[in-house]
């Protein structure tokens, strides 16, 4: 059996030597718990990031960035850093339990981008901040409509994709000392007027990582990305990351992760929330190409809790 066919991509906090992962089956039955075996794979010590590139040189790259103002230099980017950061530890410092309704679209794609095989699903999705836990965790559900574990099906050769809505923590100011910063300058998106900053793991430091789940064993991915923040309230609105360069997890080339945030207010809740409103993840494999649609609304409070409230950056 092809072990590529049983995979899933999850964002942690912490290198742990042996834990329960989870690995969903091939032929699209219930997920299965095995025992994890942690494989890091040899990044080079200076691989060439996108914190490495020019702003001009990335515009060319990047269709996102179409309208990117560069920056001239770096001046700005340690109080940038500091306000989004500050943000970023208010946001998991304040977090609620809250659900939401979750479509995800899995597609496997032909070599002229056409779509081969779909599978669509439903779920509802528990965002839980567990008392007691590290500052940066966000433990991630997936529930069916009687509030049970929800029978995770995977396109056949495909993959299942989860836990965005602690991507944040790349600029939690615990954690970004573990990676290298870029500020490239301002661009107008989404409404929004905001300050484009690039990053990318430092692989000896980084504690906050990707992990792809397979049968032959469970492998670190480390990251770097792009975050626009808005220069206003600093708040992150959209991300994107993909492998950094250098690493080989078998048979994936490449892997690319696409986060729209939205924000949500809660009723008796006197701060707003950052949170997913649409991601896109696209991997390369050798032999095929697969792509994850996830779509998220209705958030809802999940249970009545009590928290003392950091108010982050005051516009």
């Amino acid at each position: 059996m092809d072990s590529r066919l049983h995979l899933v991509v999850v964002a942690v906090l912490g290198v742990v030597l042996s834990a329960t992962a989870l690995v969903e089956a091939a032929n699209g039955g219930h997920p299965e718990f095995g025992q994890e075996k942690l494989e890091l794979e040899t990044v080079p010590p200076n691989p060439g990031t996108l914190v490495n590139r020019t702003p001009q040189e990335l515009i060319h790259e990047f269709p996102q960035l179409e309208g990117l103002e560069p920056a001239v230099d770096q001046k700005d980017l340690p109080m940038i850093l500091q306000k989004a950061g500050e943000n970023v530890a208010a946001y998991f410092h304040n977090f609620v339990s809250t659900s939401a309704t979750e479509d995800v679209l899995q597609q496997r794609l032909r070599p002229d981008g056409k779509v081969q095989g779909s599978l669509k699903q439903r779920f509802q999705y528990l965002l839980v901040a567990p008392p007691g836990k590290g500052e940066v965790e966000v433990q991630e559900y997936r529930m069916n409509k009687k509030g049970r574990p929800a029978h995770q099906k995977v396109l056949w050769g495909g993959v299942l994709t989860l836990r965005f809505a602690s991507m944040p923590a790349h600029f939690h100011p615990s954690l970004q000392e573990q990676s290298r910063y870029s500020y490239l300058g301002k661009q107008k998106i989404d409404g929004h007027d905001t300050c484009v900053v690039a990053f990318a793991q430092n692989p000896i430091a980084a504690r906050y990582q990707e992990k792809l789940v397979r049968l032959s064993g469970t492998y670190v991915i480390f990251l770097e990305g792009i975050a626009w923040i808005d220069s206003a309230t600093f708040q992150i609105i959209r991300l994107h990351t993909e492998m950094l360069p250098g690493q080989s997890v078998e048979s994936l080339q490449s892997q690319t992760t696409d986060i729209k945030f939205d924000e949500v207010q809660f009723e008796g809740i006197p701060v707003k929330f950052w949170l997913p409103k649409e991601v896109v993840v696209s991997d390369q494999w050798a032999d095929c190409s697969l792509r994850n649609v996830h779509a998220y609304s209705d958030y809802k409070l999940y249970a009545s809790q009590t928290k003392i409230i950091s108010d982050g950056v005051t516009p």
